[in-house]
């Protein structure tokens, strides 16, 4: 049992001995307001009900009331992150960029993949920990990053390195990366499920959809074909159309996911799958 935009009153009193949880509207509320409510709850004694911040809306807003005690949050931060301005990029981004570059060729070569590759260690470490994930339910351990390059295969890697770019990134809730990486399966569940050529595709616009950096600096690091552009850009092509329907239903908006061939029971199972592959990814990338 959830208390909705909770705000303190006596008569709520023996609910908030129950609930599961307590949600604040902290938007409404103001920081001074959230104290005031923090402290009453917290009068009521033995409350078991976890704390949620509704409507964050700036990385500032998520680390005050992380600090404050909140134990989990909602708000149109976790998919618009905080920007930050300046030309440098950090050098495990910039090996991940490169590696991207290399990838993008068909007749790539596994050794000069693996060389980009052990320029970072963390990157290494990381790819080595998803091919020895249970996603991938190997008999053996996988002990090299040459290994690891060929029991991934192209497909694979080029989408695990997409999403290390995003969870390269500082100072960001893990939760973003699991927001784009639902996003991003979703796409690709859904192209397949329509037949779509290239589901990789899918996948990708999906994830760098909710990547923090202008769309031209994205565009001036990372090889993207002209479909990819044009769903990025606009919401273009199939690419983009596919990209609407999967944010529509990931934010809610599902009057707006109504499309050719895709119902409402479709998108749900899709979503059930995804949710499953997403917890399994997300262990392996963020080691929780």
């Amino acid at each position: 049992m959830a208390l909705d935009d909770f705000v303190y009153s006596d008569v709520w009193k023996p609910l908030i001995q129950v609930a599961s949880f307590i949600k604040l509207d902290v938007m409404s509320l103001g920081i001074e307001g959230v104290k005031e409510q923090l402290a009453q709850i917290r009068l009521c004694g033995n409350t078991k009900g976890k704390l949620v911040a509704e409507k964050v809306e700036t990385h500032e807003e998520f680390e005050r009331y992380k600090e404050l005690g909140f134990d989990y949050f909602q708000g149109y931060f976790l998919c618009r992150p905080h920007v930050m301005a300046g030309n440098a990029v950090p050098a495990s981004h910039s090996v991940i960029t490169s590696l991207l570059a290399e990838l993008s060729k068909d007749d790539y070569d596994v050794e000069r993949v693996a060389r980009i590759i052990c320029q970072d260690p963390r990157l290494s470490y990381k790819l080595m920990r998803v091919v020895n994930s249970a996603s991938f339910g190997l008999s053996r351990t996988v002990k090299t990053v040459e290994d690891t390059i060929v029991l991934l295969g192209s497909y694979e890697l080029r989408r695990w390195a997409s999403m290390l770019v995003l969870s390269s990134v500082d100072n960001k809730p893990n939760e973003l990366l699991v927001t784009a990486m639902v996003r991003a399966k979703m796409c690709e569940l859904v192209a397949k499920r329509l037949h779509r050529p290239n589901p990789g595709s899918y996948f990708t616009a999906g994830l760098l959809s909710l990547l923090d950096r202008t769309l031209a600096d994205l565009m001036s690091q990372m090889p993207l074909s002209a479909e990819l552009e044009l769903a990025l850009l606009t919401g273009g092509g199939d690419i983009g159309q596919v990209l609407q329907v999967v944010a529509a239903y990931d934010d809610g908006r599902f009057d707006a996911v109504p499309m050719a061939d895709v119902d409402a029971s479709i998108m749900w199972e899709v979503y059930l799958e995804t949710l499953a592959w997403a917890d399994v990814a997300r262990h392996s990338m963020l080691g929780k």
